[in-house]
């Protein structure tokens, strides 16, 4: 797992688990030869909207790997809206208002209408966050029937990205990596849920994930559904 970040805020990185390696980017010729090695890009998570932010957008945006589009990276195409044909977007509903340039409460009082007005705008696949969770393609649209309050906690949006994105690695195509990445991500929620939610950070989801998630790549697709 690679992570881009500005010189700034390597020191931050420090932080990171040791199999996470950085990479200082001063400008796109700086992680040239690393993105010729990889084979999916999730950015947004931490990126911020400053003037490093946009130039990396506006680089990422047009590579021609599978992509994960969250957090700030989403504000920043609700500015600069361009088809994302390769892209997986997962917006909460503050997110999915400013995509559609219209009101939280508008997202929340037609969340389908919604989800599939993000997909028809932008391409792709379209994950509308939030208590039943909503998946679209271009022809279809599925609903994840599960509210998990826990997961309303700081971060764990991005910890999803980072599970879908995962998926995309591992060779699953968008829909599926999308429908896989929702089901466990909320199953591992409730699982946490259930130890008592108080005090419950996004990176306790990750031993869970990952005991769900081996048996559903071997081949049982039981988290699918």
């Amino acid at each position: 797992l690679s992570c881009v970040v500005p010189e700034k805020a390597l020191p931050l990185m420090a932080r990171l688990p040791q199999e996470v390696m950085c990479h200082v980017a001063k400008n796109f010729e700086s992680i040239k030869n690393l993105l010729e090695g990889i084979q999916v890009i999730v950015f947004g998570p931490g990126l911020g909207q400053n003037t490093w932010s946009q130039y990396f957008f506006d680089a990422f945006r047009n590579m021609p790997h599978a992509k994960v589009v969250d957090a700030d990276a989403l504000n920043l195409l609700a500015q600069k809206p361009v088809p994302m044909p390769n892209a997986i977007l997962t917006p909460h509903p503050r997110e999915a208002a400013r995509l559609l340039d219209t009101t939280t409460d508008a997202i929340q009082a037609d969340r389908i209408g919604a989800v599939k007005q993000i997909q028809a705008k932008f391409g792709g696949v379209v994950v509308l966050k939030g208590a039943g969770t909503l998946i679209a393609t271009k022809s279809e649209c599925f609903i994840h029937a599960m509210a998990v309050p826990a997961l309303s906690t700081a971060g764990t949006g991005d910890v999803l990205s980072g599970i879908i994105g995962g998926l995309l690695a591992q060779g699953l195509n968008a829909k599926d990596a999308a429908l896989l990445g929702v089901s466990v991500h909320a199953q591992a929620g409730l699982i946490e849920q259930s130890r008592g939610a108080r005090g419950m950070l996004a990176s306790d989801l990750m031993l869970h994930v990952r005991s769900l998630l081996n048996p559903a790549i071997r081949g049982k697709n039981e988290y699918l559904t």
